[in-house]
């Protein structure tokens, strides 16, 4: 099960961007998706841009509100520090498993893949609750202190994503054919590229649960949770807002994705910035992640 690398991701099919497509069309079932998707998306942006109308002052007061969380730079740089330790203990771990273990060089990339997500995305809820305790607060009143209910949010992250793909689909075609003009033919990311090669079923089940639950989970809790309430102390709104998503985007370490994952996470913290509820942008990245694999899959 070696890691190959993949060809270039055709520009004229918009989300291929997930994945590597096959030298004939699409399956139907795909272009099915994707269609109906892109056409609700339609249906859901137009509605949002005609019936959202925001009431005098109301970012103002929502903005206050995010202030008023109970996160500061110190909890960023506590927790960033911590995860950079784990990230060094999980290189040295697998540095080690190669030499003890007569494991496959084929396996090592999951191997890698395992050990870096359990020390970011894994540790990530403990240490969140740790820094809880030590300030006396529940989740609740540290990330949804809304009286929005667990329903409601769910229906508008469902909503929200769905008027955020037609722009996002847009936006990637636009900057990958930028990339290919350049000379730059864009690539999956290498972790997409394993999940496509993956050949045990406990590999995958792993893989899914983690793209699809965990990572959204705690990457919305670290970046939307807490990062933006602790640098919108430090800096005014688009300031707080440009430095959670540049810092998202460059998370993934991945050039073909950086403008594309920059406007999702616009989007994801303006989603919070409005909603107050960290359910709703965690939703819209379930859904995100989702819909890649289910693409990822459905291109074989």
């Amino acid at each position: 099960m070696g890691l190959q690398q993949s060809g270039p991701i055709p520009g004229g099919w918009p989300l291929a961007w997930f994945a590597e497509l096959p030298a004939d069309a699409p399956p139907a079932r795909l272009v099915v998706l994707v269609s109906a998707l892109l056409l609700v998306g339609i249906a859901a942006l137009i509605t949002l841009i005609v019936h959202f109308r925001p009431r005098t002052g109301q970012w103002a007061r929502q903005w206050a509100r995010l202030r008023r969380r109970p996160w500061y730079l110190h909890d960023v740089g506590w927790l960033l520090a911590v995860l950079l330790c784990l990230q060094a203990a999980a290189v040295l771990a697998l540095s080690g498993f190669r030499r003890l273990l007569s494991w496959e060089a084929d396996h090592l990339p999951f191997v890698w893949i395992t050990l870096h997500s359990l020390a970011l995305h894994g540790a990530c809820l403990p240490l969140v609750w740790v820094l809880l305790r030590r300030k006396g607060r529940s989740w609740i009143a540290a990330f949804c202190p809304t009286p929005l209910s667990g329903g409601h949010a769910i229906a508008q992250g469902i909503g929200l994503y769905l008027a955020a793909l037609p722009p996002f689909v847009l936006i990637t075609a636009l900057y990958h054919a930028g990339l290919q003009a350049v000379g730059y033919t864009p690539m999956p990311q290498d972790v997409v590229q394993l999940f496509a090669l993956l050949e045990y079923h406990w590999m995958r089940v792993y893989f899914v649960i983690l793209a699809v639950i965990v990572a959204p989970i705690a990457e919305e809790i670290l970046f939307r949770g807490i990062l933006l309430p602790a640098a919108a102390k430090w800096c005014r709104a688009a300031g707080a807002i440009a430095i959670t998503t540049i810092l998202f985007a460059l998370l993934h370490l991945h050039l073909p994705s950086l403008i594309p994952l920059a406007f999702l996470s616009l989007v994801l913290s303006l989603a919070y910035v409005y909603t107050g509820s960290i359910i709703v942008p965690i939703v819209m990245h379930m859904i995100f992640n989702a819909i890649s694999l289910l693409t990822l899959t459905w291109l074989g």
